[in-house]
């Protein structure tokens, strides 16, 4: 329930424009959710699916991390869904990555454990923003951090 008031509270938040890419630094998270003047009426959310039952750990501290040592990261927008509020047409929930050139928020997070693999994989009728091929390689590179994790057993892998 905690979650579900904190995407209300998120989607009355967002107030900047549409956009498929802007600065990580004009974001603010709250565990996987976040918002920014950069993207109007739009919930951002690390995860794909899964954001309001998916097993998540240690999601903040990972990200403020992650951000502090990739300044020039920047927001890629890769998949819209709305309206995310019946009373609020406009509202969005955007799946969202989180980049520095090779690097991704996304892809460590996933590396060490805070969700699983599949919260980055698209619903079959979700459209990307992106194209295919980077969606592709994406998912390589993050069901090898999952094998990652898991075979680690760190993170939401702990205690399996």
């Amino acid at each position: 329930m905690k979650t579900l008031s904190l995407f209300f509270l998120l989607t009355g938040m967002c107030l900047g424009a549409d956009t498929n890419s802007f600065p990580a630094s004009s974001a603010t998270w709250k565990d996987h959710f976040g918002s920014s003047d950069q993207a109007k009426n739009t919930v951002l959310c690390l995860m794909a699916r899964g954001f309001f039952l998916a097993p998540t750990t240690n999601i903040q501290a990972v990200t403020e991390a992650w951000l502090k040592e990739h300044p020039k990261a920047q927001v890629i927008t890769v998949s819209t869904m709305g309206p995310a509020l019946e009373n609020a047409p406009q509202s969005k929930v955007a799946f969202v990555w989180i980049v520095d050139g090779d690097h991704s928020l996304n892809v460590e997070l996933v590396r060490r454990g805070c969700f699983s693999p599949q919260t980055q994989k698209l619903a079959e009728e979700q459209k990307l923003d992106i194209a295919q091929k980077d969606y592709d390689a994406f998912l390589e590179k993050v069901a090898e951090a999952g094998k990652a994790a898991k075979d680690g057993k760190v993170g939401v892998w702990k205690d399996k």
